[in-house]
Parts: C-alpha cells; sequence; structure tokens
C-alpha cells in the first residue's frame, strides 16, 4: 500500500515539474512612476482588501476605449503581486488588446482565445513572470465571436480552478460602453471597478454604464477617476505635490546641518549626529 502512494506521488510530482515547465515565461516592462502614482494604487489596493475577504475576482471596465483601465488593471495586480498575493492578471480584452506591449522578452504563444476555444489547457496559456507572484494570461487572437467565448463553461471553468490558485485575479475587459463582453463576464466576479477618465466621458454615459452592469448583478467595488492633473488641481497639487517638493529641500538642507563626532564610552565607540539647531 505505501509502495503505491509513493509511486503515486513520484507520479504526481513529475506531472507538476512538466505542467511548471510547459508555462511560458515573459519579462514585465517596469514603469517609472513617481510617489503620487504609486501611492494612488496602494490606496486602490488597500480599498479594495478592505471592501471584504470575498472579493477575491475582480472586473476592471470603463465606458469608452483609451480610458486607462488596462493601465489601471496592470498597475493594480502588480500591487497585489508585491503586497506578496499570488496574483492572475487575465487580459479578456481580446478585440483591442494592448497587454502585449507590457512584455518585453520571451515568446508568448498560446493566449486567453486559445483556452476558451479547446485549443490548449489553463496551464499551456498561463504566463510566468519574472516579478515574484505574478502571471499573466494574454488575449491571444482576435476571434470572431468574442462574447460568445466569455460566456461560455470553459470561462467558468478557469476562474473556478484560478481560484485555487491564487489570491487575486484581476480581469481586464472590453468598455462596457461599447460591447457587452464586461456584463457577461461580471457574473463570473465577485465586484467591478468602473475607471472613468477624466474630462474623456459625460457624467450620463458612465452613470448609464455602471446601471448597465448593476442589472446583471455585477456589485460595484468603486470607481477610479483616471488622468487627473494633479499639476492644475488645487487640492491634491499643493498636498503632494508641494509637500513632497519641500520634503526634498528639508531634507537636503538637513544634511549640510548634521555634524558628525565620535566618542568613547566603556571601550566602545560612538557615533554621534548634532544638528546645528541644537548647538
Amino acid at each position: 500500500m505505501k509502495s503505491r502512494l509513493t509511486i503515486r506521488r513520484k507520479k504526481e510530482k513529475v506531472t507538476n515539474i512538466k505542467r511548471i515547465e510547459k508555462m511560458q515565461v515573459f519579462s514585465v516592462k517596469k514603469s517609472n512612476h513617481d510617489f503620487r502614482i504609486r501611492e494612488a494604487y496602494r490606496v486602490l489596493r488597500t480599498n479594495i482588501e478592505f471592501s471584504g475577504n470575498d472579493n477575491k475576482v475582480i472586473l476592471i471596465t470603463s465606458s469608452t476605449p483609451s480610458e486607462g483601465k488596462s493601465t489601471v488593471s496592470f498597475e493594480l495586480a502588480m500591487s497585489f503581486a508585491q503586497n506578496g498575493r499570488k496574483t492572475l492578471l487575465i487580459d479578456a480584452d481580446t478585440r483591442k488588446s494592448v497587454m502585449r506591449n507590457r512584455w518585453r522578452k520571451g515568446k508568448i504563444r498560446y493566449g486567453l482565445t486559445h483556452y476558451l476555444s479547446g485549443q490548449n489547457e489553463l496551464t499551456d496559456v498561463i504566463c510566468v513572470s519574472d516579478e515574484p507572484n505574478f502571471c499573466m494570461i494574454f488575449a491571444g487572437p482576435v476571434p470572431p465571436n468574442p462574447s460568445e467565448l466569455v460566456g461560455n463553461k470553459r470561462f467558468a471553468k478557469m476562474i473556478e480552478d484560478a481560484r485555487n490558485t491564487f489570491d487575486m485575479i484581476i480581469i481586464d475587459t472590453p468598455p462596457i460602453g461599447s460591447v457587452i463582453d464586461a456584463a457577461v463576464m461580471s457574473k463570473f466576479c465577485d465586484g467591478g471597478i468602473f475607471v472613468i477618465g477624466s474630462g474623456d466621458t459625460s457624467y450620463k454615459f458612465a452613470r448609464r454604464s455602471i446601471e448597465q452592469l448593476e442589472r446583471v448583478g455585477c456589485k460595484i467595488i468603486g470607481c477610479v477617476l483616471n488622468k487627473v492633473n494633479i499639476a492644475s488641481n488645487s487640492y491634491y497639487g499643493k498636498y503632494y505635490g508641494n509637500s513632497m517638493e519641500m520634503m526634498k529641500t528639508r531634507i537636503k538642507k538637513d544634511k549640510k546641518r548634521n555634524i558628525r563626532d565620535e566618542f568613547t564610552y566603556s571601550n566602545r565607540t560612538y557615533t554621534r549626529i548634532w544638528r546645528q539647531s541644537d548647538i
């Protein structure tokens, strides 16, 4: 009996090793965001974490294209991964994907449409990145029937299997104001985040898009106001922009004012730092 269990465990290990070797590998392009943008994504991540433990699969959409939903999806997923949570980012915008610009090394052969059409298994389309805790499923080739693919049983099976493996699943979906894909996928998600580009969408159109998601039972966790010009904003510009510049100036001045000396006490040498204001 023990020998049979040992053989079975060895076979499972070999199978898992083969699955890992089959996974595609890519390298992430690191974005050069300043403190304010990084802090904004950390705040968004924290708000999602405090919205409930059951919010594990998050859908992200917008009213129209070019509002920044794909960037928000990518940076939010990276923020979760950097916080130690095993994260999967699914590029479900199969009509017009921009996620292929997010990797620079590694040949991505299979994507989401390969799995949904039954050509490949889930382990074939999951891509492992060089960033810890971060994996992706790219969109793949454009299918003739995107809405039907994301609504089939294989998509539901993919989300169910991903729940057992990953801590967070972020799904980048097409704009709800253009196509119905986001509403179809929302029934497999725990909640949704709506991205609004500042000055890109009217209040009525954004409200209509959110109501369309709510009609199909999608729980809206919150909205993200994107593309805000902080320099021209009187509140955020002063709070973040000016305070950061003042902090940098103060640090430079403090470095010039500090005086370093050493003294000996009980056969030990200590370093003491004095500021000119204290002398």
